[in-house]
């Protein structure tokens, strides 16, 4: 590239020079492999004319299993050297001498038992350059973002925590924007995860005795974790289920895992569903650890009386936690249970009415006032469909919340979702219309009513395109 057509390189120019040495057997085989290697010369501007800035060496290979279809088998791992041949044009620590970083990745698919059992696992480990992260809140049209503002202290000045993510549309008005710093940290990240699924019923369906009963039962089990830290290149950095690392070291760590045991999951009468679930997510910021908890065991069950009248109970209970390093009062830890029957009146297929009553209770089990927070809800759903061209769904909740503590702080705003204490009205009407084959308009209007505030409305219309 050059500036204004004179022969002057401008500083986006580079160009390099890349040349590849690899052995592999014909892509015609199920099974494949390949070594490779691979050099790579990058040149930038320097004093009008280019100049070599780096030079990288990768060494790899790859294998594929594909012989069986019920085992599949992808292994990839790369390491590459790369060195610095003139000055440094980012400010990166140690950049002056080689840098050596690696990647390597496992693909396994398994099924066993003629399908009754499935498994896909992944597992992938490499290291490298990451900046250090701060992050800040940005404000956007009404209705178009994930965080709200609430003033706990009063001050008038928005700051960083006094952002909770929306309970309701008109809430959702600023975003979480990451801000990368200056400062470059080695990192070396491990990510996992494991899915399983058994299905007795893929054998067993037309079986009689036990077997027929076992059929009857499912299950899905799926896990992952994902972890960042420093500290060299360590088995234990490596290993996705160590995660007893020093916060002296720890950068990331997030995992997840989630249980579903079903039972009649495919009867059109009865069917129940047992659920666990436990999600951890602790984070590096420039102020400090910011770590969540969320855990959950819960039973859905639904009963299809007759064709027309069907009730589902919704059973739950489990423990929401918050820890900050630097922001001491959204620290708390909420136990909850929470009971929510349903009966529904299905008059027609075009035409379904259902009513609800939930029960709740929290108490914020760290902390000094002990809050607890009790809410009785009610109301009732209709649903009318246009078959091929769309639906029309109304609802309307009463939610009457016993809180008699400051509301004005982070740990009341999760008790109360975002209502106030007292009796709240909420309603919402929607309208799907498919204008064409490729074409759908999205109609909504949500509006509520907390006690000794006017009533809140919100609209949004959206216009899909299929292709």
């Amino acid at each position: 590239l050059f500036e204004n057509g004179r022969d002057m390189l401008v500083a986006a120019s580079d160009y390099f020079d890349e040349w590849i040495f690899y052995v592999s057997n014909p892509d015609t085989l199920q099974n494949r492999y390949r070594l490779y290697y691979k050099n790579r010369t990058d040149h930038l501007p320097r004093d009008g004319s280019f100049r070599a800035a780096t030079r990288s060496s990768d060494y790899g290979f790859s294998y594929d299993y594909r012989q069986n279809p019920n085992q599949r088998l992808s292994l990839n791992a790369a390491y590459r050297q790369l060195s610095f041949l003139d000055e440094p044009v980012f400010s990166l620590p140690d950049q002056q001498s080689d840098e050596n970083t690696f990647i390597g990745r496992v693909d396994y698919f398994s099924r066993w038992l003629d399908g009754v059992i499935t498994s896909s696992l992944f597992y992938e480990s490499g290291s490298g350059m990451e900046r250090e992260r701060e992050y800040i809140y940005m404000e956007v049209p009404p209705g178009q973002g994930v965080y709200t503002w609430i003033d706990y202290n009063e001050n008038g000045i928005m700051e960083l925590d006094e952002f909770e993510i929306a309970q309701y549309p008109d809430q959702a008005n600023f975003i979480r924007v990451f801000v990368p710093t200056d400062n470059f940290i080695r990192t070396y990240s491990t990510v996992f995860s494991h899915t399983v699924n058994i299905d007795p019923a893929r054998k067993w369906r037309e079986s009689e005795g036990w077997r027929k009963f076992a059929s009857r039962f499912s299950n899905r089990l799926v896990y992952r974790i994902d972890k960042k830290n420093q500290g060299g290149a360590t088995l234990e950095n490596f290993n996705p289920f160590f995660t007893d690392v020093e916060d002296s070291l720890l950068i990331s760590l997030n995992s997840s895992i989630r249980n579903s045991l079903f039972f009649n999951r495919s009867s059109s009468v009865f069917g129940m569903e047992l659920i666990y679930q436990d999600s951890r997510n602790k984070m590096l910021l420039s102020n400090g650890f910011e770590t969540r908890i969320t855990s959950k065991t819960g039973i859905n069950a639904r009963w299809n009386i007759t064709r027309q009248y069907a009730v589902n109970l919704e059973l739950s209970q489990g423990i929401r936690e918050n820890q900050s390093e630097f922001f001491l009062k959204r620290n708390y830890r909420i136990y909850y249970y929470d009971l929510e029957p349903t009966l529904s009146y299905q008059h027609n297929s075009r035409l379904r009415v259902s009513g609800f009553y939930g029960f709740s209770e929290k108490k914020n089990l760290r902390g000094l006032e002990n809050e607890k927070a009790i809410t009785h809800r009610g109301g009732a759903e209709v649903r009318y469909s246009f078959p091929g061209r769309g639906n029309i769904n109304g609802r309307y909740q009463l939610s009457d919340i016993n809180y008699p503590f400051n509301e004005n702080t982070p740990v009341a705003f999760d008790m109360l979702e975002g209502l106030r204490p007292g009796t709240n009205h909420l309603w919402n009407l929607t309208w799907q219309q498919n204008l064409s084959q490729w074409l759908q308009l999205n109609l909504s209007y949500h509006g509520r009513k907390p006690p000794d505030v006017n009533a809140i409305h919100t609209g949004s219309m959206q216009l899909r395109a299929f292709f």
